[in-house]
């Protein structure tokens, strides 16, 4: 008996110690499993059936994709331009979805061009300062009443896009720049979606936020920035664990390089004469002429531009995917070649090798 029982014991860890291989090894451990001779035919079928049904649950679950509707109530900040604008007309238009767009200014071009081409059977224009408290109570009551005034309506989405940016080197921006980012892009973030969560559990919410390849890799002249999206980041991370056993879903968003087609930095030169101002005479004489030509040069993407269309399909189609795969992934990301080739480098070479690959990927100007 004693024979018999330290027999099944043994079948029970070796099923163990090959389950781990197939999981741990791949393809690879799976082929060490069905070609070991030495392993019993009745622990290699079982062991076959049992990898075999995880695989094929696993490709299923990944394929499954949520339908999208007009009751499908989609929430968006920072729609006065760039990502957020686009979202909210792709989500509107293409996907026939009830978009509600946060603008900070209602009276903004990108708010007008809003209202003129979205459905306005599918469309609602909010003002937001995701700064301000009172500014987020009047868009929580706003939508609460969206919702009780249609049963058909279910809130769907909540989409933190809102964002600010400044660029330059750490020691030249003031303290009410680099508040404004934090406030802005990391606690304005955390306290609006604060504010939706009893509807997020009760609509079984899917939140996503919108970070950057900054939050992945810090950039120089963007360190305030990188920090407060990599503090998004990894609040989404433990965001997205807490609230699960709620049935609200939490993503990353990473949408890539948009800079160009964006109004992100409009505020860059206004940014640049409060830095300048602040100076004192020994940082005049020490940065020269730097300072000048570093603006320069972000002079020719920085600055306000008009509303743009953006044509990058990878992006709607990687956006698209953390709307609807039934079970969604932890982060989504866009991004260019080039973006994804440093990125690999920077990950897995030795940091005077990387420090130099960033700054030839940034290509600012250099101190002389």
């Amino acid at each position: 008996m004693r024979l018999i029982q330290i027999t099944r014991m043994s079948s029970i860890i070796r099923l163990i110690y090959e389950s781990v291989i197939c999981f741990g090894s791949g393809i690879l451990g799976f082929g060490y499993v069905l070609l070991d001779g030495n392993r019993s035919k009745i622990l290699k079928y079982i062991t076959f059936s049992w990898i075999s049904a995880a695989v094929l649950c696993s490709l299923i679950q990944r394929n499954r994709q949520k339908t999208l509707s007009e009751r499908n109530v989609i929430l968006i900040t920072g729609c006065d331009s760039g990502l957020g604008f686009n979202m909210a007309l792709y989500c509107n238009l293409k996907l026939n979805m009830f978009v509600c767009a946060a603008c900070l200014n209602t009276r903004s071009e990108g708010a007008l061009q809003l209202l003129a081409q979205c459905n306005p059977k599918r469309f609602l224009l909010l003002e937001l300062d995701i700064r301000k408290s009172a500014s987020i109570l009047h868009i929580e009551k706003t939508i609460t009443n969206l919702l009780q005034s249609d049963d058909n309506l279910v809130l769907s989405y909540l989409v933190n896009n809102a964002g600010v940016m400044c660029f330059g080197e750490f020691e030249w921006q003031t303290n009410a720049i680099v508040e404004h980012q934090i406030n802005v892009n990391l606690f304005g973030t955390m306290n609006f979606t604060r504010s939706f969560l009893y509807l997020a559990r009760k609509y079984k919410t899917r939140i996503i936020n919108v970070t950057s390849h900054c939050a992945l890799e810090a950039l120089p002249g963007l360190a305030t920035y990188a920090a407060t999206k990599a503090g998004l980041r990894y609040w989404s991370d433990s965001l997205r664990v807490e609230v699960k056993k709620y049935g609200v879903e939490v993503v990353n968003f990473i949408p890539g390089s948009q800079v160009m087609c964006t109004n992100i930095t409009a505020r860059q030169k206004q940014y640049t004469s409060e830095m300048l101002t602040s100076f004192t005479d020994e940082q005049i004489d020490f940065y020269g002429d730097y300072f000048k030509r570093y603006n320069n040069y972000l002079n020719q993407f920085c600055g306000n531009k008009p509303i743009q269309i953006i044509s990058d399909g990878n992006l709607f189609t990687e956006f698209r995917n953390a709307l609807i795969d039934y079970t969604p992934c932890a982060i989504y990301k866009s991004e260019p070649f080039r973006y994804a080739i440093y990125h690999k480098l920077f990950k897995y070479s030795p940091v005077y090798l990387r420090d130099w690959l960033i700054l030839k990927f940034v290509n600012m100007p250099n101190y002389m």
